[in-house]
């Protein structure tokens, strides 16, 4: 059995420091990171305009394949010691929808995607003033990330997600959070990392 599930939230609100924390707890968990960044750095450094600010539908073109790509991978996957598939990732193919949607550019192909993508459980980080940062690859003001936290809350609800807030914390306890909550809601227990 496989149990999918994705981070997601506005711009600069803990998603990846916390899934980095996840892959430094857990074995036998399968974690995809971010490919935005990914796309942003190569785009930057080879002077491509696949850049959200330059070309956003090239970009969200780029960022939905990568994703979904990530969704439907199966070869060598890692499983827990008493056999579940978990695959958990740094945003989906939903985020580029509520993105493409929010500066009008959604195409088709975005929609069959996330008609085809089914989440067990979503953890949804809310903006957090305090933590907020931007930098060459984010380049997102606070007020645009305010907006897109709405856009992808009601992306996630119109497509029926299982949507739970990881409400602010350190690092570790909202790692924790999300641990315990994984273990709870599919009655397993997963491989902790021995430290």
């Amino acid at each position: 059995m496989t149990i999918n599930i994705a981070l997601t939230g506005p711009p600069s609100a803990g998603k990846t420091s916390v899934i980095k924390e996840l892959n430094q707890m857990l074995k036998n968990v399968n974690i995809y990171q971010e490919i935005s960044r990914e796309i942003i750095q190569r785009s930057l450094e080879t002077g491509s305009d696949v850049l959200p600010w330059e070309n956003a539908q090239e970009f969200d073109r780029a960022v939905v394949n990568g994703r979904n790509k990530d969704y439907l991978d199966s070869t060598d996957l890692m499983q827990t010691q008493d056999g579940h598939t978990i695959k958990i990732y740094d945003r989906s193919a939903f985020d580029t929808y509520a993105y493409s949607k929010k500066f009008d550019c959604l195409e088709e192909q975005t929609i069959e995607i996330c008609k085809q993508t089914n989440f067990d459980a979503v953890f949804f980080f809310p903006l957090v003033e305090k933590i907020f940062t931007h930098d060459e690859q984010r380049k997102e003001s606070i007020e645009l990330a305010r907006e897109l936290e709405d856009y992808l809350m009601i992306t996630y609800t119109e497509f029926n997600q299982p949507i739970t807030i990881v409400e602010f914390d350190t690092i570790q306890n909202r790692a924790l959070f999300i641990i315990e909550e994984i273990e709870r809601r599919f009655n397993l227990t997963l491989d902790r990392q021995i430290n």
